[in-house]
């Protein structure tokens, strides 16, 4: 059996670390503005925060994203986001420490007592927020496999072509990679010119 590493090691290793960490800290800080008033108008969709009536009117959410409003009856969902704060979701089974998305999902399902959807207009406004990308990585991974299919040898290739095989490979990373791809028979029949 080896000997176990001396004191100072591990203290070394640990300070190394919290280092390590207050410095990830410090450059996230300096990248992002954390006093934005949009991460608090976003953290409605939190189900702990939404549960206690906060923000206060869901009027703040509209004024930040106007295009929210667009088919929507703002009386009708000020009552409905009213109801809704003042909602027992403990006392109905659900709940405030399920991801926001199930969370959501559920009170989305509650009906009226005449079997309607009891949140309608809510319903749009969450469901929009909860789609907001919180990075751009996806994003990034795209520009970044285009980049390897349109190389400086393939410059000519049309939109088409293009999209084909983005689409392709897509589907080759949704599957596991190029080893675990199981082509279709359609794909395989579709591939062959009569």
């Amino acid at each position: 059996m080896s000997n176990p590493p001396p004191q100072a090691d591990i203290k070394r290793v640990l300070v190394d670390c919290l280092s390590f960490y207050k410095e990830t800290i410090t450059q996230i800080k300096s990248r992002f503005d954390f006093s934005d008033p949009l991460f608090q108008i976003v953290s409605v969709v939190d189900p702990a925060t939404s549960s206690n009536y906060s923000p206060q009117e869901i009027s703040q959410v509209l004024d930040r994203f106007p295009f929210l409003k667009d088919g929507l009856d703002q009386n009708t969902l000020v009552k409905e986001w009213r109801d809704y704060c003042f909602l027992d979701t403990e006392s109905i089974g659900i709940s405030k420490d399920l991801p926001a998305a199930e969370y959501w999902f559920k009170i989305f399902n509650l009906k009226d007592i005449t079997g309607h959807c009891k949140y309608n207009n809510l319903r749009k406004i969450m469901g929009l927020l909860l789609v907001l990308p919180f990075s751009n990585a996806s994003v990034e991974r795209v520009f970044s496999k285009l980049k390897r299919i349109k190389t400086e040898s393939r410059t000519r290739l049309n939109t088409e072509t293009l999209v084909s095989l983005m689409v392709s490979s897509a589907g080759v990373d949704d599957s596991g990679g190029i080893l675990n791809f199981e082509p279709s028979r359609s794909m395989i029949n579709s591939s062959f010119i009569n």
